[in-house]
């Protein structure tokens, strides 16, 4: 014949029996638990704290002898202190990532990315070039690094890896790229009109000359055409 099958109460009792410990054996049965804490032995009649968490014991875990019981609580107990570390695990691991790694942070993105083009000719394009080029304009050609401008968040336009710097803040003032210092004198505020600095003086495309090279300088702030620009992505 067949092995008799195992009721509900049977296999919770001896779960809890095999996770009791020789110390757990050895407590006291008077200090399992304070009695307005114990559970009854029949749940259908329990009442206080643990019946109005829904809390039970089968009823065949009320013929488990006084020190019995105790590591039969101490077991429950740690059954429920594992599950709670394996909620927080799972919650820990969401949270984090693999390995306990902190989620990246994407940063700002620019706020110029490619070309920066006149409004008085949208076909031509600011361009620099190697530390020491003064920056003019030239008619825009795609993959021409020269005319590649990034700026980013902290206001920094950067050309091919360095930056644009004017030779100063007076009317007039040439704009060359220089090594990357990262200083005031390299910030740009760019608005429509792009201005060295909050409050400084705009660039300026002040003419064309017959090779086709425009000569940009400082100039004071205004509406016109040759002091306006705007960014365009070419690809």
């Amino acid at each position: 014949m067949g092995a008799t099958p195992l009721t509900y109460s049977e296999a919770v009792r001896r779960l809890l029996t095999s996770m009791i410990t020789p110390a757990d054996r050895a407590m006291p049965a008077d200090r399992a638990m304070p009695a307005d804490r114990a559970m009854p032995a029949d749940p259908a009649t329990a009442s206080g704290p643990g019946r109005s968490f829904g809390l039970g014991r089968p009823s065949g875990l009320g013929t488990v002898p006084g020190r019995a019981a105790t590591g039969l609580a101490v077991a429950a107990g740690r059954i429920m202190a594992v599950g709670l570390a394996a909620v927080a695990g799972l919650v820990a691991a969401a949270l984090l990532g693999p390995a306990g790694a902190a989620l990246a942070v994407p940063g700002p993105p620019p706020l110029i990315q490619g070309w920066i083009v006149t409004e008085r000719n949208p076909s031509r394009c600011l361009t620099g070039g190697p530390v020491g080029t003064i920056v003019h304009t030239g008619a825009c050609k795609a993959g021409n690094k020269a005319q590649s401008f990034y700026q980013t968040s902290e206001g920094h336009f950067t050309n091919d890896g360095n930056c644009m710097e004017p030779d100063g803040e007076q009317s007039g003032a040439r704009i060359r790229v220089a090594a990357c210092t990262f200083t005031d004198e390299q910030d740009w505020w760019f608005t429509g009109t792009l201005r060295a600095g909050e409050n400084g003086r705009c660039v300026t495309e002040v003419r064309i000359q017959r090779s086709g090279v425009g000569v940009v300088r400082l100039r004071d702030c205004s509406d016109k055409a040759n002091r306006k620009w705007r960014g365009h992505t070419p690809w």
